[in-house]
């Protein structure tokens, strides 16, 4: 769905009513199950059903836009294939330190009072030397 989204927008692809009546049936089968899961009842697990659900949608919006830009990337070729996917890999490798080990070092949970406890880890594969 994200993807025939951004490959409309980013590539100006074109979809017949036939294919956005299928995108819309798909759309409705999501809302459905979406719906189904945070309408149960409710428990000390499923407190956190909505912030899953919302954070899986943000991820699928995130690559179905990489994978918009990867196509007209491809397309144009101004970079070969192995130079894209080391480029993405780099990119997300930076991101995730940047963004992702900040954010789950700060948020609360059992590893020394964070989720994450980003500075032990980084002792423990310190310390291992098969690591």
């Amino acid at each position: 769905v994200f993807s025939a989204l951004a490959t409309r927008l980013v590539l100006g692809t074109r979809y017949s009513w036939l294919q956005w009546s299928g995108i819309f049936a798909a759309v409705v089968g999501v809302i459905i199950v979406g719906s189904a899961s945070l309408g149960s009842e409710r428990s000390a697990v499923d407190a956190t059903a909505p912030l899953g659900v919302l954070l899986a949608l943000c991820a699928r919006v995130l690559q179905s836009v990489q994978f918009a830009f990867e196509e007209r990337f491809m397309k144009t070729g101004r970079f070969s294939p192995l130079m894209q996917v080391g480029a993405e890999g780099a990119i997300e490798s930076a991101m995730c330190a940047v963004i992702v080990l900040p954010l789950v070092y700060f948020l609360p949970g059992s590893n020394h009072g964070k989720l994450e406890d980003v500075a032990d880890t980084l002792r423990m594969l310190q310390r291992s030397p098969a690591l």
